[in-house]
């Protein structure tokens, strides 16, 4: 259940070819509960909660969007978003119970989420979320992001990215990952993450991607933690994928 607002004022800017903003703040609270009957013995697979698990909880979020008005020689209008920023505290009514519940979540106050996304400098796009841990009073899980996309022809982008992640007594990786666009519906991409903390590569993939007006194939070769795999993706366009063997 979720009970929100929305607030919003434009500025008038004479910056290069941005003409005009808009800020828009959009606060909501949010409650959500859950409760488990289930039959004896039967625990669901990708649930953090034990059968009979309760999670009752209530949730301010804060969330800040900043959208742009740019207007080029040809008087050409175009618009798009320079940033965001939301942040969101949650409070447990009732403890979650079940075996799998982290530690962190059966607090009275729930770590406090934070996302960032700035993109002043188009193809420059830049992404952050984190979450602070009252108790411990540390950042608990942390990923960081810039991506670099390069516009092509058919509304096609080349994008190169680096990608940090950090979990506090846990794992901190560095990935670094490009797709780039051929010729004639070709193109080809790769992804390589390495483990700081034990100074090793964890994965590597690398892909040929096909894609007609309504079709679409991409062959994957991947390893992970020493695990090799070979992949055929199939998909049509409007549709989704066919098959993923």
């Amino acid at each position: 259940m979720r009970l929100s607002t929305h607030l919003e004022r434009t500025f008038d800017l004479q910056w290069g070819e941005v003409k005009r903003l808009k800020h828009k703040f959009s606060p909501s609270l949010i409650y959500n509960y859950r409760k488990y009957k289930l039959r004896k013995g039967f625990e669901p697979l990708f649930d953090p909660l034990n059968p009979d698990g309760t999670f009752n909880q209530i949730a301010l979020s804060l969330d800040n969007l900043l959208d742009m008005r740019k207007e080029n020689s040809k008087g050409e209008v175009t618009y798009g978003q320079w940033g965001r920023l939301n942040l969101i505290q949650g409070y447990n009514l009732e403890k979650p119970t079940g075996s799998r519940v982290p530690e962190a979540e059966k607090r009275d106050f729930l770590p406090l989420i934070g996302f960032l996304s700035i993109s002043p400098a188009y193809p420059l796009t830049f992404q952050a979320e984190a979450e602070w841990d009252y108790y411990e009073q540390s950042v608990s899980y942390a990923d960081v992001s810039l991506e670099l996309a390069i516009e092509r022809s058919g509304g096609k982008h080349d994008t190169y990215s680096v990608d940090y992640q950090y979990l506090k007594n846990g794992n901190k990786g560095l990935t670094f990952s490009f797709h780039l666009n051929l010729i004639h519906g070709f193109s080809v991409g790769s992804s390589q993450s390495r483990d700081l903390v034990e100074s090793e590569n964890v994965q590597h993939r690398y892909y040929l991607d096909y894609q007609s007006q309504c079709w679409g194939v991409r062959i994957v070769s991947e390893s992970l933690a020493g695990l090799d795999s070979f992949m055929i993706l199939f998909r049509l366009v409007g549709l989704g994928g066919l098959s993923s063997y």
